[in-house]
């Protein structure tokens, strides 16, 4: 047989001409009566008919088939079989066969050993016995759904179907959810043998959803084990949704893209009925995260959100980092990763009242783990850094070294904050859990409030006595068998005592405190550069080439270690509790201390800004010189040195506050204004402004390593000194030598502006060599 569009011929091998036509989806066949009225009821009762009405005439019987179940390849089959032929019926044919069967009343009792009768055949012995092969019969059922469902084939496949998933050992799925083959050690044998049971798991995935929702159904209504039905669903969601697992692998690429469900409207009505079907106890975490993360992106329902939310959160101890950073999917929200949706996951978690504490540590660190992460994000505000970390009750952490590790990273990322702020943020850690490597970093942090960091000194000193007195106690305890109930009374008032002498210092430590708070005011007015750095390093620093410690935290650390010399010697460890002179003599070496302290501090600053502010008046005077040569173009007199060598110059040594204020929105619009000028308006835009033009642009365009890395660093300053040498020499040559450079008409006013370009970078290496 051959068919084309249109028209079909059988050719049979006893060259008898064809005495029937029958037409199927628009394709004629041209066949023979007596095979097809033996077979079938119904074209033997068409073609008797059709005969009928056409006895008179000579024109072949034509019958069109309406609606005919698999179309014209089906009917092709039926033909074959009808005539004969050895025809081999596969899974995917058989269901459109038995329907076509039905439709052409091809029974036993009209024929024996008829279609009917082999395709159930088929049916029973070779599909309904397999899952896989159960599965595929189903999907034919979608191209005949109305008679299969009539005939019942749909619900014997489905019962098939079940009925060979309740056989599943769920322990063969080695791992699942996790994807590529998870992160534990497989051993190969389990799962080359296993790996056929997974692969019917891939087969629902071709159903229609409505058909695959009926199978879902049909499972629950058995019982059977959660994890097939969780398995079922998450491998159908992650075929037919992207983004539910973050794998990148190329198999996950591939079925995303085969995926039948195209509009967002229909995947997220799928998602939603996914999660509505999940089990209650079974889901993993990590399946639960990535329907969360696919809900959020297509915007699923809140009562959807909601409920993935609340079963995520009462396990939340299983969840892992990665899992707790999910990109934050709304425009409104300008943070990289969606802090909120973390509170509310950590909110759930503890409104469990049977939370352990184990689970409750395993939080505490995650949870620390996510505020490491979320800290350099530039955006997140304090507030929201502060309510995350201050969530977590104080017994779930064990130490405080993870917090303590991202609060560093949020003041390093967010040097503009507040001190107020800064010191809301400290308030969240406890400094009696710090380690001793904790302790040691936060006592010599700068970025840390000057509060925090006496607070550790103080704690650091007060632990350090209670070892000290214990010791001395166990000595004691070990010479004496009885104690002296009386001692001990008098070894509590005196602790009493010690207390009181010791909220004294903590109180002169205040006092201190807003002493050197006042001198960093007074310091700002005379250079307020000194007050900013690169990286968050304050410009403080330089005074440790003076060999002077200035800042508070570093002179309290010079108080310890010399606290700390003055207890290894031999009257100091000789202190006991029960003498209250020798602690009163302490107490009082500790005042003196901190008065020497003080007024070393107030020297050292008094020097350092005395040299801040030369530095800072000649940065100033070396600039406005540099602009008065770029502006009146002198540096090119009688020379062909380039006047663009003063644009780096100024760039490089330009106060922080005029060049804040040129890069900011003022300098902006200078730029716009002056490229539009340019671009279109050049017969208006003079040439003297070229250059300025140039300058402003550079300022606004640079690069922040330029602008924060070179600038006000001594490899700017070296930069500056090369300029300053270069335009002096050549300006030197120029005017035929020294003396000439001073007596020449217009010369004088060069030469010292450009000494004054060299007079800044020399004095201001001198300091830092200092």
């Amino acid at each position: 047989m051959a068919n084309s569009k249109k028209q079909a011929w059988f050719f049979y091998t006893t060259g008898l001409p064809s005495d029937i036509e029958i037409e199927v989806d628009d394709i004629t066949f041209h066949l023979h009566k007596f095979p097809l009225m033996s077979k079938s009821k119904k074209l033997h009762q068409l073609i008797t008919e059709q005969e009928q009405r056409l006895e008179q005439s000579k024109v072949y019987p034509h019958i069109k088939l309406e609606n005919f179940p698999g179309g014209s390849e089906i009917f092709e089959m039926v033909i074959k079989i009808s005539y004969g032929f050895k025809v081999d019926i596969s899974v995917s044919t058989a269901v459109p066969l038995r329907c076509a069967a039905e439709y052409l009343e091809m029974t036993e009792e009209y024929s024996p050993e008829n279609l009917i009768s082999k395709t159930e055949r088929f049916l029973s012995e070779f599909v309904f016995t397999n899952v896989r092969e159960s599965i595929k019969a189903l999907k034919a059922c979608e191209s005949v759904s109305s008679l299969a469902e009539s005939l019942g084939l749909t619900e014997q496949c489905i019962d098939s179907i079940v009925s060979k998933a309740s056989l599943t050992d769920p322990s063969s799925f080695y791992g699942w959810p996790i994807n590529n083959g998870g992160i534990f050690a497989v051993d190969r044998k389990k799962q080359s043998k296993d790996s056929k049971t997974e692969l019917w798991f891939e087969d629902l995935t071709e159903l229609s959803f409505p058909i695959f929702r009926r199978v879902i159904l049909a499972m629950k209504s058995r019982d059977l084990s959660p994890e097939i039905v969780e398995r079922s669903l998450l491998t159908y969601a992650k075929k037919h949704i992207p983004g539910i697992s973050r794998s990148s692998s190329s198999s996950s690429s591939s079925s995303s893209s085969s995926s039948t469900i195209a509009s967002e409207n229909q995947q997220r009505e799928l998602l939603e009925t996914i999660i509505s079907d999940l089990p209650l106890t079974t889901t993993t975490t990590r399946s639960l995260f990535g329907l969360l993360r696919s809900a959020i992106i297509l915007n699923a329902s809140e009562n959807c959100r909601k409920f993935l939310e609340k079963k995520i959160g009462s396990n939340l101890e299983k969840a892992t980092l990665d899992d707790l950073l999910i990109p934050s999917y709304s425009y409104l929200n300008e943070t990289l990763y969606d802090v909120d949706l973390v509170e509310r996951l950590l909110g759930r978690f503890l409104e469990n009242a049977a939370v352990s504490s184990l689970s409750l540590t395993v939080v505490g660190k995650l949870i620390d783990g996510v505020l490491g992460e979320i800290a350099s994000d530039v955006n997140l505000k304090p507030e929201k850094f502060y309510n995350l970390a201050v969530l977590l009750p104080v017994q779930a952490r064990v130490y405080d070294d993870g917090l303590y590790r991202a609060v560093d990273i949020y003041f390093k990322t967010h040097p503009w904050i507040l001190e107020a702020e800064k010191e809301k943020i400290c308030s969240v850690m406890d400094c009696r859990k710090l380690t001793v490597e904790g302790c040691i970093h936060a006592a010599q942090n700068e970025r840390l409030p000057l509060r925090a960091v006496v607070q550790v000194l103080f704690l650091e000193q007060l632990q350090l006595r209670q070892v000290i007195t214990g010791t001395l106690l166990t000595e004691e305890d070990g010479d004496e068998t009885v104690v002296d109930l009386g001692r001990w009374k008098d070894t509590e008032k005196e602790n009493q005592v010690l207390r009181l002498d010791m909220d004294t210092m903590r109180t002169r430590v205040n006092q201190l405190e807003k002493e050197c708070l006042y001198l960093k005011k007074v310091i700002a007015k005379i250079d307020k550069e000194s007050l900013k750095g690169n990286d968050g390093q304050s410009k403080w620093s330089i005074g440790k080439k003076f060999g002077c410690k200035f800042t508070t935290q570093i002179e309290l650390l010079r108080v310890s270690e010399e606290r700390r010399k003055i207890m290894g010697r031999v009257d100091y460890l000789a202190m006991k509790t029960d003498d209250v002179d020798t602690v009163a003599a302490l107490v009082n070496s500790d005042m003196e201390e901190l008065k020497v302290a003080a007024k070393k501090l107030f020297s050292d600053v008094s020097k350092l800004g005395g040299l801040g502010f030369g530095v800072s008046f000649l940065k100033f005077i070396a600039s406005f010189a540099a602009i008065y040569l770029l502006i009146l173009d002198r540096t090119n007199w009688k020379t062909n040195m380039l006047t663009s060598l003063l644009i780096p110059y100024i760039f490089l040594s330009l106060p922080s506050v005029i060049f804040n204020f040129l890069s900011g929105e003022v300098g902006k619009w200078i730029a716009f204004v002056a490229v539009v000028l340019r671009l279109f308006f050049p017969k208006h835009f003079p040439d003297w402004l070229e250059m300025p033009g140039s300058l402003i642009l550079l300022l606004v365009v640079s690069p922040h390593f330029l602008a924060h890395h070179i600038r006000g660093t001594w490899i700017g300053t070296v930069i500056s000194l090369f300029i300053g040498c270069y335009l002096l020499q050549e300006h030197i040559r120029a005017s035929g030598g020294f003396r000439n450079s001073f007596t020449q008409p217009r010369g004088v006013s060069n030469t010292l502006g450009i000494i004054l370009l060299l007079v800044y970078p020399v004095w201001a290496l001198i300091v830092r060599v200092i």
